[in-house]
């Protein structure tokens, strides 16, 4: 085997180099090629060095029109970038059945409890203050109708608890003096 005169510092500088590289990913090693990525648009997974460009329907015929995309294509969300990248928990959940009936019961109350939020309008105020007023106004009323509602809704679920105990108490007593 053939041995190099090599200098010391050229020495060092190799280990150095030869050390970083082992600790280096592939893509560390080969920063021409470019990191793996999970593409939005082919749908599949390739180096961030090839590039996809989507492809809207174009115009309404079979042949293209020269720069007409289709608004629902290019103006959505789901158009632009892809109804995956969307995909997982809503964003503003459908509300359960005990919600929708809170709901309706605090808009049923409101308007009971609106007039006494109400406060008068000062005579030298400026517009943005009485709308800022009438704001606060309503959202105090709407947190005492809702405050109401939500009492109210626990109180019907209590009455009703009870009363369906009460139904197993008396049916267990029958079922009792039958098997004596």
């Amino acid at each position: 085997m053939t041995e190099f005169n090599v200098n010391e510092e050229v020495q060092k500088a190799a280990e150095k180099l030869h050390k970083e590289l082992q600790e280096k990913s592939f893509s560390g090693r080969n920063p021409q090629l470019g990191r793996m990525v999970n593409c939005s648009v082919c749908d599949s997974r390739h180096r961030a060095a090839q590039v996809c460009e989507q492809k809207f329907a174009m115009g309404s015929s079979r042949r293209p029109v020269e720069d007409q995309i289709l608004l629902v294509a290019a103006k959505t969300r789901n158009g632009v970038l892809g109804a995956k990248q969307f995909k997982g928990k809503r964003l503003k959940p459908h509300p359960s059945k005990a919600n929708l009936q809170l709901i309706q019961l605090t808009q049923d109350l409101f308007p009971m409890h609106f007039p006494f939020y109400r406060v008068p309008e000062p005579e030298n105020a400026t517009p943005e203050e009485i709308t800022k007023q009438e704001i606060e106004s309503a959202t105090n009323a709407m947190t005492a109708a809702r405050v109401d509602a939500r009492r109210m809704l626990l109180q019907k679920s209590y009455l009703l608890r009870r009363r369906r105990r009460r139904q197993q108490d008396i049916s267990r007593r029958i079922n009792q003096k039958k098997d004596v």
